[in-house]
């Protein structure tokens, strides 16, 4: 959360992520059965997490009701966790 508000660098998922998305490749060689499961579990959860972050602070006033209910799940799961909303 703290690399959407500038105060910290992207985590390594996060990056990585942006790097696959942007060469539209995946980070190990060989079909998507041969990528390493949990790295591509994090690398989703993080890029959906920042990407809910970045569309949610970009929004005002009224705005706020175009979220997804994905994008609210994730910020109710964040405010659960104790993240956010404190």
């Amino acid at each position: 959360m703290d690399s959407v508000y500038g105060d910290s660098p992207p985590p390594f998922e996060l990056r990585l992520g942006w790097q696959c998305e942007r060469y539209r490749c995946l980070p190990d060689t060989g079909a998507y059965f041969d990528q390493d499961y949990q790295l591509m579990a994090h690398m989703t959860g993080t890029m959906n997490i920042h990407n809910t972050l970045k569309r949610w602070r970009s929004l005002s006033g009224k705005a706020i009701h175009q979220l997804t209910d994905g994008e609210r799940g994730i910020l109710r799961a964040l405010k659960d966790m104790g993240v956010m909303f404190n």
